[in-house]
């Protein structure tokens, strides 16, 4: 079924608030120990349900920020009213925020290493400047007792 344009918008407001449901349902509030998201879902974090008025058509939208900039955004489109094709587009789109938060975790541990290289760096260089050697010298200098 590759067109999933609905009939009307009552239609695409069902379907919307349907794939909702289902979200809602993927993580229960009795988790306490869950990280949650800002509506208190612990399991829906980057996930929600939208919808284009022309066509009418519904997607689960997965967007992830890395730098403060969202670099992953991902549409699962939901073909029909249909508890399995809800059930397709949520895994599909539970797939792809899996695999872009490994990749802002690696990112960011990217980032993290070339920041400790940029500070190895930077001390290597005071230590070769001209206060730094003529510190080395004096500490290299013998005195007269020995």
């Amino acid at each position: 079924m590759s067109d999933y344009v609905f009939a009307s918008l009552e239609e695409d407001e069902k379907v919307k608030d349907a794939v909702n449901g289902r979200l809602n349902l993927l993580s229960p509030r009795d988790e306490l120990d869950c990280p949650k998201d800002e509506l208190g879902w612990p399991d829906r974090k980057h996930l929600y349900a939208a919808h284009n008025t022309t066509p009418f058509r519904v997607h689960i939208v997965c967007r992830l920020k890395h730098g403060g900039v969202y670099k992953f955004f991902k549409k699962s489109p939901v073909l029909s009213a249909d508890r399995e094709d809800i059930d397709r587009a949520i895994e599909m789109a539970v797939e792809y925020r899996e695999w872009a938060r490994e990749k802002v975790r690696s990112l960011k541990l990217e980032a993290e290493a070339a920041k400790a290289k940029d500070r190895a760096d930077e001390e290597g260089v005071a230590s070769r400047t001209r206060a730094g050697k003529k510190r080395k010298r004096e500490q290299e200098v013998p005195t007269e007792d020995d």
